[in-house]
């Protein structure tokens, strides 16, 4: 497979993953109001934490914020072929490797090709094929 074919594909799960983690948020978004309605502490029965339960699921929906934005803005970079789409997409794996197994899988891989030498001559060479000086002329002799 090309390089630009890696590209393309890492590009393409970034946004999937992105789109996928503010799915989260909103749902965690339209979730909280039905949470907070049943857990009221002026209902008699209160003897839930409410503010512990809250703040985690405040604590998801910033979470997943941010990782989603940050797997769309290294998908998007990826895709258009960005100067700092590597560095956005090396970034963005990070904690990608956390998501056992779909986002480990997309962490490694990601990692494999930004770093290997087809994905660096990509970015910094603009192509599929590395730069390589000319060989010297046979006549040259080693001194």
């Amino acid at each position: 497979m090309k390089a630009q074919e890696h590209n393309k594909l890492l590009g393409i799960f970034f946004l999937v993953m992105g789109g996928m983690q503010l799915m989260s948020m909103l749902s965690c978004l339209l979730i909280m109001p039905m949470f907070l309605s049943q857990t009221s502490p002026l209902r008699r029965d209160a003897n839930f934490p409410v503010a512990f339960f809250t703040g985690i699921m405040v604590g998801v929906m910033v979470f997943s914020l941010l990782i989603g934005t940050l797997y769309l803005i290294a998908g998007f970079g990826l895709i258009k072929h960005k100067p700092w789409g590597r560095m956005a997409g090396i970034i963005a794996a990070i904690p990608s490797l956390l998501g056992i197994p779909i986002g480990t899988a997309l962490g490694i891989y990601t990692l494999w090709f930004m770093t290997s030498e087809k994905g660096k001559n990509f970015y910094m060479g603009g192509g599929d094929e590395a730069y390589l000086p000319p060989p010297p002329p046979q006549t040259w002799s080693q001194t």
